[in-house]
C-alpha cells in the first residue's frame, strides 16, 4: 500500500514526529497537522489539488477541535475520507461514538507501531472495495438512466402515434354512434349527448325480416379502451343481425368473448330490443342496463 497519502493529526509533537517517521519508512506519504483545526484546513486544501489525503489518522483528544468534532466537520463539508482514530485506553463511549460516525478503525494508546502498520493495508483494501462498488453502481445507474431515456423516447414516440390514432378514433366513434332516422321499418327519433369525444356509449338499429333489432349499451369509461368495447359491440351486433339469434344468445356470446380476451375489466351494460311489427310484439333482454320507459298510445 505504499504511495498512499496519510494525513496525521496529533497534538503531541513527539508522538506526531515518531509516527510520521514510522509511516514514511513504511512507504506512505505523510502530511502532519498539530490539531483538529489544522487538520481540517489541510484536508480541505489538499482536496483542491491532485494529491488529496487517502486516510485521516487522528488523535481524539486534541485542543480546540477534537477528533470527533473534526469528523463531524468533514461530514458537514461532504468530504469523504476514511478515518483511523487513536483513542485513550478503555474509552468505550468514544469507541461507540466513532462507530456511529462510520470510523474505519481505531487503536488504543499505548500501541505498538507494528500493530498500526498491520491495520493500515486492511483499511485501504476495504476502502478500495467500497470505491469500486460505488463506481460499479455509478456505471449501472448510468446504464439504467440511458435505458430509461430510451424507453421514455419510445413512449413519447408511441404517444404521438396514439394521439394520431385518437384523432382518427374520434371520427370513427362519431360514425359508430350516428343513426339514420328514416332508414328503418319503425319510426325512430333519438338524441345522443356523449360525455366526451371518445367513450363507450353505443346505439344501433338493424332491420330484420319481421321488424328490427335495437341495441343500446354503455361501457364504463370514456377513452380508447371504452371505444374498443364499442367497436366490439357493433361487430357482434352486426353478426347477430345476420344470424338472427335472440337477445339472450347475443349477450351470452358477447360475454364469452369479453372473458376469453381478458376484456372484462370494464363494466358493460346493455339492453336488446327486438320488434316484430307484423305481430306487433317486442322482446326485451337487459344485461344490467336501466329498464326501458314505455309510453302507451291509443290506436
Amino acid at each position: 500500500m505504499s504511495g498512499k497519502h496519510i494525513l496525521l493529526a496529533e497534538d503531541d509533537p513527539h508522538i506526531r514526529l515518531s509516527l510520521s517517521i514510522i509511516l514514511r519508512k513504511a512507504g506512505y506519504e505523510v502530511t502532519t497537522a498539530e490539531d483538529g483545526q489544522d487538520a481540517l484546513e489541510k484536508i480541505t486544501g489538499l482536496n483542491n489539488t491532485h494529491n488529496s489525503a487517502d486516510l485521516l489518522l487522528t488523535d481524539i483528544q486534541m485542543p480546540g477541535i477534537s477528533g470527533l468534532e473534526l469528523i463531524d466537520e468533514l461530514e458537514k463539508m461532504d468530504i469523504l475520507i476514511p478515518v483511523f482514530a487513536i483513542t485513550g485506553y478503555g474509552d468505550k463511549q468514544t469507541v461507540v461514538d466513532l462507530m456511529r460516525r462510520g470510523c474505519a478503525d481505531y487503536i488504543d494508546k499505548p500501541f505498538e507501531p507494528q500493530s498500526l502498520l498491520e491495520r493500515l493495508p486492511l483499511i485501504f483494501k476495504k476502502t478500495e472495495k467500497v470505491r469500486m462498488e460505488k463506481e460499479k453502481q455509478t456505471v449501472q445507474l448510468a446504464h439504467e438512466k440511458a435505458e430509461l431515456d430510451r424507453q421514455v423516447s419510445s413512449y413519447m414516440h408511441n404517444f404521438e402515434k396514439l394521439r394520431e390514432q385518437v384523432d382518427s378514433a374520434v371520427g370513427a366513434y362519431q360514425n359508430l354512434t350516428h343513426i339514420q332516422e328514416k332508414s328503418y321499418k319503425v319510426s325512430v327519433a333519438y338524441r345522443h349527448q356523449p360525455l366526451s369525444d371518445l367513450g363507450g356509449d353505443f346505439m344501433d338499429i338493424r332491420n330484420t325480416p319481421t321488424g328490427c333489432d335495437i341495441l343500446m349499451a354503455d361501457v364504463a369509461g370514456h377513452d380508447m379502451g371504452a371505444s374498443y368495447h364499442t367497436v366490439l359491440l357493433k361487430a357482434f351486433f352486426d353478426e347477430n343481425c345476420r344470424t338472427g339469434n335472440d337477445g339472450r344468445s347475443f349477450f351470452s356470446l358477447l360475454n364469452n368473448q369479453l372473458l376469453e380476451n381478458g376484456k372484462n375489466e370494464r363494466m358493460v351494460t346493455a339492453i336488446f330490443l327486438r320488434l316484430n311489427v307484423e305481430m306487433m310484439q317486442g322482446e326485451v333482454v337487459s344485461a344490467g342496463h336501466p329498464p326501458l320507459i314505455r309510453f302507451l298510445k291509443e290506436i
